[in-house]
């Protein structure tokens, strides 16, 4: 392909957000044009089977910032799971169904398969999971850096907070934090060439 990838996962130290970062290098010697896609299914309880059903998502019109909740968890139920790209997502959805296709799998998926966007689809009584995508234009020899924040918070208002607080933070002072509280080991073997629920096309 004439990509070179890295990417890079870490969790902060006080905070319920897992940050996960994939820089793209243009080595192919033209300049490259990609769509990015960032998937999660939502889980919001004991097993997906039996918490699907009740899982409702929605985008915050204002930030873009998919946001999933289960209301009938006992113990969880007004706690909210988010997943951003950042900002920089043209196009999401809420449905499985969507992304794999009627008869597709997760080895070819529809949304894949097809130039068109996401229909931007979220709310209730879908096969519930979390769709993100982007696209970038990379020059000759050009990086760039997609990040991907996936998380809980006590509510609507926290998760949007967190969101915004780590889109601004400098991210490299974050994972420092991390690599140097006693758990350096765990935080380099996060990095590395694997690519994770990311995919390029």
């Amino acid at each position: 392909m004439g990509l070179r990838l890295t990417s890079c996962s870490f969790v902060p130290l006080d905070d319920s957000v897992k940050i996960s970062r994939l820089k793209i290098k243009n080595v192919s010697g033209r300049r490259r044009r990609l769509s990015i896609t960032a998937y999660v299914e939502w889980v919001l309880g004991p097993s997906r089977a039996a918490c699907a059903p009740y899982v409702v998502t929605e985008i915050d019109p204002k930030t873009n910032v998919m946001l999933a909740r289960n209301p009938w968890r006992i113990e969880f139920g007004s706690r909210v799971a988010f997943a951003d790209l950042a900002g920089r997502q043209r196009s999401w959805s809420g449905d499985r169904t969507e992304f794999i296709g009627r008869n597709g799998s997760f080895a070819l998926p529809a949304a894949l398969a097809s130039r068109k966007p996401l229909t931007n689809r979220v709310g209730a009584g879908l096969d519930p999971c979390g769709i993100l995508q982007t696209a970038v234009e990379i020059p000759v020899n050009g990086e760039v850096e997609i990040t991907f924040l996936l998380g809980e918070a006590s509510s609507g208002a926290e998760a949007l907070s967190l969101v915004e607080r780590f889109r601004a933070a400098d991210l490299d002072e974050v994972f420092g934090d991390v690599a140097s509280s006693g758990n350096r080991r765990w935080a380099r073997s996060r990095c590395g060439h694997q690519i994770a629920r990311w995919t390029l096309c």
